[in-house]
């Protein structure tokens, strides 16, 4: 690989090796899961308060920089000193959420982005590298995907993040950012069923099941400290985070993960993939895990894919199937 020269400005790079350089300097400054410090990444992610459309002179602004102020400044506390919340402090915790609820393309790649950044580093801040032929082959199955969804252009780029190990496991995060474990890789054996896994995070991407399911979730949780004894601390946007990525790594719920399957038969089949792929993923987690991917997934899980599938036949050729599984072979022969 061509050395880069240190000379060489951010922006000239490949988009996907900006954003995964980005990544690994957030996993630098985060170490492991642990509250947001002003120094850390905290402070870091205030300094693009400017490029999210907050007021900084008047000190009213929305989006991510008015919410990045709410950020613990040392040891994550919330600043209530365990005494009960005020009215107003539940006013103001109000405020933040109608500002989560309606965040725009660069909020939601921010978020994305520290959310990626702390699931990287609680798996041991291990990742492929942006370099290997895995990465840039499962990149290119996603941009082919995204192309044929309703969002083929986020803020800054789609970008795969491959963790290595045997957890089984493939989820998103808001902003573009997929993560797919080791054993998920090892459990695919071709193209199609990678494009399924990927289509269906994709469809939870499109739409936004990642920030609209935890922002009802909050809001309810605050309304029911309203109606209550009003105790407790705000919601701090690394404990937003956290659960948000909570959410995404268990599944959302069953009508949610209902709508992103169904969504992601129709994207994969547009893309040209078999779509019916699904099926052999999901005999696949079953024989694996016991399960079609838990509690947070429809019992009749396969039942909704099959009838859905009656709808969404594959539009390919045989034989295009047999090629794609020769590419796929080959990357995973390769694999690091």
């Amino acid at each position: 690989m061509r050395q880069l020269k240190a000379v060489w400005p951010l922006r000239m790079l490949n988009p996907v090796t900006r954003i995964l350089l980005s990544l690994g300097f957030c996993i630098g400054l985060s170490g492991s899961i642990q509250p947001v410090t002003a120094g850390g990444l905290g402070g870091l992610l205030n300094a693009i308060q400017g490029a999210t459309g907050s007021d900084s002179s008047s000190g009213s602004g929305s989006g991510l920089g008015n919410l990045l102020k709410q950020l613990p400044n040392s040891s994550g506390s919330s600043g209530s000193s365990g005494s009960s919340t005020s009215f107003g402090s539940m006013l103001q915790q109000a405020r933040e959420m109608e500002e989560m609820i309606s965040m725009g393309p660069v909020d939601r790649h921010y978020i994305g982005r520290l959310s990626a950044a702390q699931t990287v580093s609680g798996y041991g801040g291990k990742m492929y590298s942006v370099d290997t032929e895995l990465v840039r082959y499962v990149h290119s199955i996603m941009l082919t995907l995204a192309q044929h969804s309703r969002i083929p252009y986020v803020y800054d780029e789609f970008v795969p993040i491959l963790i290595p190990g045997d957890d089984v496991n493939a989820f998103a995060v808001s902003g573009g950012f997929i993560i797919v474990l080791g054993g998920m890789l090892d459990l695919v054996e071709n193209e199609d069923e990678m494009a399924y896994l990927l289509a269906h995070e994709i469809a939870h991407i499109e739409l936004n099941h990642g920030l609209s399911v935890i922002a009802n979730k909050k809001s309810g949780e605050l309304f029911g400290k309203l109606m209550g004894d009003m105790t407790g601390a705000g919601e701090s946007m690394s404990e937003f985070v956290s659960s948000m990525i909570d959410s995404a790594e268990n599944g959302y719920d069953q009508d949610v993960e209902a709508e992103a399957d169904a969504r992601g038969l129709v994207i994969a089949q547009q893309a040209g993939y078999n779509p019916r792929a699904a099926l052999t993923v999901m005999a696949k987690l079953k024989s694996k895990k016991g399960h079609y991917g838990g509690e947070s997934y429809p019992p009749d899980r396969v039942a909704r894919i099959r009838k859905k599938l009656n709808s969404v036949p594959y539009l390919g050729r045989e034989e295009s199937i047999g090629l794609r599984t020769a590419r796929f072979q080959t990357v995973w022969a390769r694999k690091p």
